[in-house]
């Protein structure tokens, strides 16, 4: 299982991750920044792509690093995510309590909901462990040869619906809200798996023609979608295609509608993302300026409603509605963007000062 690492490659995946975190405060902005249902409905996508790229990353990171043992990889993953949220856990405790209340950061801690998205964390590390299984299963598939190979795949892919169809009807942990709450993420664990099995093909150099090709086609699925979701007037609407399917209510976990929508943005964003990485001197600059809020993604991910719902909605109102849409969506992803980088900084300075001392 031999990778592409080129530059390129990375640049379109953050890109990716941009465009997800944004629809995700499009999300959740509804009712401050819009109230037309069709809006909330077009970015549904957010979470079901970022699960198909944390397919795509654990391909790349376990392909790379072949030489080290599962459980340092796990505790690593792990480790990138659960800091983090133990932090913004802590400050979100410390803002709604006005104190510090240690049993009330341990329950929120444990049930993830200092926050109403922070379910996504306990999504991300049951799928850290369940993409770790996965990958040593595809790497057995792999030994194969040819048709073998594809018909491997496929049952292992037959069997992990057999799977999620039954974690996300019949198991719950801890009222966890959505595939979070759902063993191994429900129907999540479909979208790590898809995102694992296309890795090589989406980190493979490909021919200008073949990315503007595929940037045509999902271009239009998704101009389809848009004008699917403005006929819409529910979320039941959206969704109604998946009524008289197996996958639970379709929304989170996802059901079909929303597994193929996130499956065309990934790829338009593939195919896009390489385009401008490998562009003019402006698509260039486009796409470093998507690839550095990706980057950040975690973090906007994890601040945006408490610089929402406890800074701009209290505090900062604006009356013209496109004034305050663009102030609210620049301050949700740059205070977060900024704080981090300010930490990393003081990190840094610390190192400096420490190794100086030695």
């Amino acid at each position: 299982m031999k990778q592409d690492r080129s530059d390129e490659k990375i640049v379109w995946i953050d890109c990716a991750k941009a465009i997800g975190i944004l629809a995700v405060l499009a999300d959740h902005s509804y009712g401050v920044l819009y109230e037309n249902v069709s809006i909330t409905c077009f970015s549904f996508f957010s979470v079901s792509l970022f699960i198909l790229i944390m397919g795509v990353t654990t391909y790349i990171s376990e392909t790379k690093c072949t030489e080290r043992k599962m459980w340092f990889m796990l505790s690593r993953k792990m480790g990138k995510i659960l800091l983090p949220y133990f932090v913004a856990t802590i400050i979100y405790s410390l803002w709604i309590d006005g104190m510090f209340d240690l049993r009330s950061i341990v329950l929120r801690l444990s049930y993830f909901n200092a926050s109403g998205p922070f379910y996504y964390v306990s999504l991300y590390l049951q799928l850290i462990v369940a993409n770790a299984v996965l990958y040593r299963i595809l790497l057995i598939c792999s030994k194969r040869e040819g048709i073998y190979q594809v018909v491997l795949k496929l049952l292992v892919g037959i069997v992990i619906v057999v799977i999620s169809v039954l974690t996300t009807l019949h198991s719950n942990l801890f009222d966890i809200y959505g595939g979070g709450g759902k063993l191994f993420g429900g129907t999540y664990l479909i979208l790590a798996y898809v995102g694992m099995v296309f890795a090589p093909h989406l980190i493979k150099k490909r021919t200008s023609k073949y990315l503007f090709a595929v940037t045509a086609c999902t271009s239009i699925l998704w101009l389809g979608v848009l004008k699917y979701c403005w006929d819409c007037n529910s979320i039941d609407d959206f969704l109604r295609l998946d009524e008289n399917l197996m996958f639970g209510t379709g929304l989170n976990p996802p059901g079909v509608t929303l597994m193929c929508y996130a499956g065309i943005v990934l790829l338009w964003c593939f195919a896009m993302g390489s385009l401008c990485a490998e562009g003019n001197y402006l698509t260039i600059k486009i796409a470093g300026f998507l690839k550095g809020i990706g980057e950040s993604s975690l973090y906007i991910f994890l601040y945006h409603r408490l610089i929402l719902d406890y800074f701009l909605c209290p505090y900062i109102v604006i009356e013209n509605i496109w004034i305050r849409r663009i102030i609210y969506i620049v301050c949700m992803v740059y205070i977060p963007i900024i704080g981090n980088k300010l930490y990393m900084a003081c990190k840094r300075k610390a190192k400096l000062l420490t190794d100086f001392g030695d």
